[in-house]
């Protein structure tokens, strides 16, 4: 038994549909895996009223900015005051395995200041040098040092890694068995205002900064880093 004409176009339009579902994922989906914005600093943006990228993603890169003073605060994944910031300037980069859920990132008053900020929905950034007319070559680091093992007190903040201009790439275990907050200096107690960045138990930390990394746990315990320059 043969087929009419709009039986025929029944079938083939239902063919279409998973290659329409395709095309559309590919054209929608695909581009927004790297995002750009530029921030105009010459303004301030409090904790309270910051800028807010609301969307997941595993990589935050600092660039072109004015110069290489600039800088902002970020707090991911909640802006609730027991959040602790990290302060990044031009150059610096933050990659997680998992994904962050979003960013609030504020600042004091820079006049005439800017920054760009890229953000890697599924992806990692190194930095690398940009040489002769369309040509990329990336400086990988070279030299490795550890594993590295650190003892922290129970609930004392505590250095991690130290301050070292020529760290590129910081990979942190931690290892204390229990759950480990990390931020900066005046990290503080599990609820308070200070409280850090959680790393769950034998969670990795990628550290790309060469500030120091203090970190904070009710028990205390071993973690374990190794150093990239």
């Amino acid at each position: 038994m043969g087929i009419d004409k709009n039986q025929l176009r029944q079938i083939t339009k239902a063919g279409y549909v998973p290659r329409t579902a395709e095309i559309l994922d590919a054209s929608t989906a695909n581009p927004f895996q790297l995002q750009k914005f530029v921030l105009d600093l010459t303004t301030a943006k409090t904790e309270t009223d910051p800028y807010i990228i609301s969307f997941p993603f595993k990589g935050l890169l600092l660039k072109a900015g004015s110069d290489n003073l600039a800088n902002v605060d970020v707090k991911f994944n909640k802006n609730d005051q027991g959040i602790a910031k990290v302060n990044m300037v031009t150059n610096d980069a933050i990659n997680s395995q998992q994904m962050f859920v979003s960013a609030f990132i504020s600042w004091t008053a820079q006049p005439g200041k800017t920054i760009t900020v890229y953000v890697f929905l599924d992806s990692a950034f190194v930095s690398g040098s940009l040489i002769n007319s369309g040509t990329v070559t990336t400086a990988l680091p070279s030299v490795i040092t550890g594993p590295t093992q650190v003892v922290i007190p129970a609930v004392t903040a505590t250095i991690i890694i130290p301050t070292n201009p020529a760290n590129r790439l910081t990979t942190l275990q931690n290892k204390t068995g229990a759950a480990l907050y990390i931020g900066g200096s005046t990290i503080g107690a599990v609820g308070g205002i200070n409280e850090g960045i959680l790393i769950p138990s034998n969670a990795l930390w990628i550290h790309e900064n060469t500030s120091a990394l203090y970190g904070w746990s009710v028990a205390g315990g071993n973690i374990s880093y190794v150093v990239e320059s």
